[in-house]
């Protein structure tokens, strides 16, 4: 169900720069993990460079495994999101429609207004989205220091693909980065799984 023009005009005056802020700090915060580890990983890699550990047969064996299960969280998790955007009904545990159904009343309060509340869900969902995909890229990049320090980084060009996870966290954040468009699409959404 499309939303009303009286709705449209209040969900689109309701995206401000108060309330649309918080997604790109949201957003950037949730690369910040990913980043220092990664600025870790890169250190502690570019010292073991000149002289690498050697490591034993059954490190490589389990770094190898390690690395298999990586790729399948990354996409375990990537098509968990890609649901979440295809079926946007698939997240409705995470709605407030109670509450929404409740304050659309004459007298309401900027908090819960029901555009509020869209937006207040649509924040849940995006935390959501990153918290699955971050998982898997900060797994990857724990795999991927265990491989530098072990030495099987150096012997295992597979070893690599414990990068991938994160490089689709990063691709995905910034690819995901809020315009007023894509909140007001988003919300619209929202709004039809709730109707």
């Amino acid at each position: 169900m499309e939303l009303t023009p009286q709705e449209l005009s209040d969900v689109q005056t309701s995206i401000t720069s108060r309330r649309f802020f918080p997604l790109w700090i949201i957003q950037c915060g949730f690369m910040m993990g990913p980043i220092f580890f990664a600025i870790v990983v890169y250190a502690v890699y570019r010292d073991q460079a000149v002289n690498p550990p050697h490591p034993e047969t059954g490190i490589l064996d389990l770094m190898s495994i390690l690395t298999w299960v990586t790729v399948g969280l990354t996409g375990v998790s990537s098509f968990f999101v890609f649901l979440t955007y295809r079926f946007p009904g698939c997240m409705r545990w995470v709605s407030a429609r109670k509450n929404i159904m409740k304050t659309a009343q004459p007298t309401r309060n900027t908090d819960t207004a029901p555009e509020a509340l869209l937006f207040q869900n649509l924040i849940v969902r995006i935390i959501l989205r990153l918290a699955i995909l971050e998982a898997p890229a900060m797994f990857g990049l724990a795999v991927f220091l265990v491989g530098v320090q072990t030495g099987g980084l150096y012997n295992q060009p597979d070893f690599w693909l414990n990068a991938l996870p994160t490089a689709v966290f990063f691709f995905y954040t910034l690819a995901t980065l809020p315009t007023k468009d894509s909140v007001l699409t988003q919300q619209q959404q929202i709004h039809e799984t709730w109707t």
